[in-house]
């Protein structure tokens, strides 16, 4: 009888080599080379590779794309502006707005980093208000109409940076208001009731270096505004102020025989203008189940000198892996086209 060793012992060999070969892996044996170091915006920067490698990164160098900040975040400083629209409807009242103290306009606007958080008349009342109404450009005249809430006839009342707002940037929460106030009825009824209504309220931060921007506040934000009245006590429920996602509706009732006050004063507000962008983050370019890399073009928008990073990675089967890094300069320039040619300079015969 065979020995049946003698076939299985050679078998366990080969397998043993195979898997051995399987799951050790060496180091990238790859390198990339310029086809130029110096390219046009808009034109391919070409890379030639010799060697191989299972994975291969590609990092341009611009912004999103650059292995500096492959670990840290991207964080840049905003700016803040606040907007929002304003109309009137009916009355005379409206005619108040050009009054030079904001108390005594129709409706101002104001903010407070020491209101105490209460919202009634008396809180209000000792809170320090800053009046920055005159900021704004205001509806300089008013709608006649049933549907005083219609805010498609509401005029944009401009949009004004929170540095310039309040003088700086605050450390604390501010809270913002609009007041409406509207005078006692004279006995000539010249001076009848104007409705107010403010529409499309929001505070955008804009961060220009990365073209960016987004809504830190907004008419839609969930309880923002809290209104406190003063004056209308008996005021049937038709003439009352309201506010919701669309709108804040100053009003009250028509022959008013005492002044109204109206406040519309937001929850406290902490304004953070940082954008944090995160990491950048890497282009794959080749991955082990595709054919080996010979050839990659790039093209750049904006001239510059850029460090572009490539790295190389082979992997086992096990999960071991062997990294290589590549950086190349690369020189990126304007097109300025052909030189100038002269005019043609005409001679005597």
């Amino acid at each position: 009888m065979k020995n049946p060793y003698i076939y299985i012992l050679p078998a366990l060999c080969l397998a043993a080599a195979c898997s051995s070969k399987f799951e050790s892996v060496s180091d990238p044996d790859i390198s990339a080379t310029l086809e130029s170091p110096t390219a046009y915006v808009g034109e391919g920067v070409s890379f030639h590779f010799t060697g191989d490698a299972d994975f291969v990164t590609f990092y341009s160098g611009e912004t999103g794309n650059d292995y500096a900040y492959k670990d840290v975040e991207r964080v840049y400083d905003g700016e803040g502006f606040i907007s929002f629209a304003c109309g009137f409807q009916n009355g005379a009242q409206y005619n108040r707005q050009t009054e030079p103290d904001g108390k005594d306009k129709l409706i101002s606007f104001w903010w407070s980093d020491d209101f105490d958080g209460n919202y009634s008349i008396e809180s209000i009342e000792k809170a320090s208000w800053h009046d920055v109404t005159d900021l704004f450009t205001w509806p300089s005249s008013r709608v006649d109409g049933d549907n005083a809430r219609d805010i498609k006839t509401n005029v944009p009342c401009g949009t004004v940076a929170l540095d310039e707002l309040f003088g700086g940037r605050p450390d604390k929460p501010v809270y913002l208001a609009f007041r409406y106030k509207c005078d006692i009825m004279q006995p000539d009824g010249l001076n009848g009731r104007t409705r107010a209504v403010v529409s499309g309220f929001k505070i955008n931060n804009v961060c220009k270096d990365i073209n960016y921007e987004s809504t830190l506040v907004s008419q839609l934000t969930a309880n923002l505004w809290h209104l406190v009245t003063k004056g209308y006590e008996g005021v049937v429920v038709t003439s009352l102020p309201e506010v919701n996602v669309n709108y804040i509706y100053f009003n009250c009732d028509q022959a008013s025989d005492v002044e109204k006050i109206c406040w519309a004063v937001s929850s406290p507000i902490k304004l953070d203008y940082s954008v944090n962008m995160g990491c950048d983050y890497g282009t794959g370019i080749k991955s082990v189940a595709t054919d080996r890399l010979t050839d990659y073009t790039y093209s750049y928008s904006t001239p510059g000198e850029y460090n572009v990073h490539f790295i190389y990675k082979n992997v086992s089967v096990t999960g071991e892996d062997r990294t290589v890094h590549q950086d190349i300069k690369v020189k990126v320039v304007d097109y300025s086209g052909s030189a100038e040619i002269d005019d043609p300079q005409i001679k005597e015969w």
